[in-house]
């Protein structure tokens, strides 16, 4: 595909987040660098979503929208905005999530200053629903410790994200080119489908650099209608990206000899780590270990900030 160069094509999945999504709009529209698409997708929805946006194109040339005429899920829907996407680069915006106004302008410098990066990305915070203004580091709304940048290919980043996804989905700017050499969102997953497409970016080689900037970051709203696991779920959403990703490193074992023997001594820790989990769990020891671990960990970050 003939790619616009310098044109960021921004892919807006949505579900019933006509209340969400003018903001998002706005949040664009206020990018201090203005060569960019928006492709909004919608995933079948039953509120107003379609009315609003109808609106917004009127107003707004740069907008494009796709609607499904059945509900297809997240990763789809995602890949449905990829097939229309024009330009040289590609953001992942969810409908209710905002981004900073110069947040496009200094993902383009960093590519300008570095050709060799595919994926340049930023920090991002999590916020309640009507105070955006406060700002925390995990979706549960604390300030526990956040993103811990980490750059490099797959030698350094295959264990970090074997462990956990180290980024969100609206915090990178991603070359397009990258997108047709790696593949569009696995839509086998019903969540951490972008984790998997960080993962298999990673097992590509790809080089991800961390933007170091204060002026780039995205905000990620937290509502009722967000995509918040319960744990139980959580785990069972975990459990389809590892079944994946074992998989897809079985079927290439020849090329990622070294990841696969990561990837089973991993699965053999998490597995007993569960095993105990449940176990502490029936004996009603659970909320004393928790309480334990927590105190490991703030000791030990003392210990590191004191050196």
């Amino acid at each position: 595909m003939n790619r616009e160069k310098g044109l960021v094509s921004v892919i807006i999945p949505s579900y019933n987040y006509g209340c969400f999504i003018t903001e998002t709009i706005k949040s664009l529209q206020a990018q201090s660098y203005t060569n960019w698409e928006a492709i909004i997708v919608d995933d079948c929805s039953l509120d107003n979503t379609q009315s609003i946006v109808e609106i917004l194109i009127t107003q707004e040339s740069r907008l494009f929208y796709e609607k499904h005429t059945v509900n297809k899920g997240l990763p789809a829907t995602r890949n449905t905005g990829l097939r229309k996407a024009k330009g040289e680069f590609i953001l992942f915006l969810d409908a209710d999530d905002v981004i900073s106004p110069k947040k496009l302008k200094l993902h383009i410098e960093h590519f300008t200053q570095n050709c060799k990066i595919d994926i340049s990305y930023s920090n991002y915070f999590f916020f309640r629903d009507g105070h955006i203004n406060d700002r925390y580091f995990t979706r549960m709304l604390n300030h526990e410790e956040g993103l811990r940048p980490s750059e490099g290919g797959r030698e350094i980043l295959f264990p970090i994200f074997l462990r956990d996804n180290m980024i969100a989905v609206l915090a990178p700017l991603v070359k397009a080119s990258l997108v047709e050499e790696v593949g569009y969102f696995n839509e086998e997953l019903r969540q951490k489908e972008d984790w998997d497409f960080w993962m298999r970016c990673v097992l590509k080689e790809a080089s991800f650099a961390y933007l170091d900037n204060p002026d780039a970051y995205g905000l990620i709203r937290v509502h009722g209608g967000s995509l918040l696991d319960n744990k139980k779920e959580a785990l069972s959403y975990s459990d389809e990206f590892y079944t994946s990703l074992g998989d897809l490193l079985l079927q290439n074992s020849s090329l990622y000899c070294s990841e696969l023997k990561q990837y089973e001594s991993f699965m053999k820790k998490r597995m007993i780590r569960e095993f105990v989990k449940k176990s502490l769990k029936m004996m009603g020891l659970m909320s004393f270990a928790r309480k334990v671990y927590k105190k490991v960990n703030i000791f030990k970050l003392k210990i590191v900030s004191s050196r």
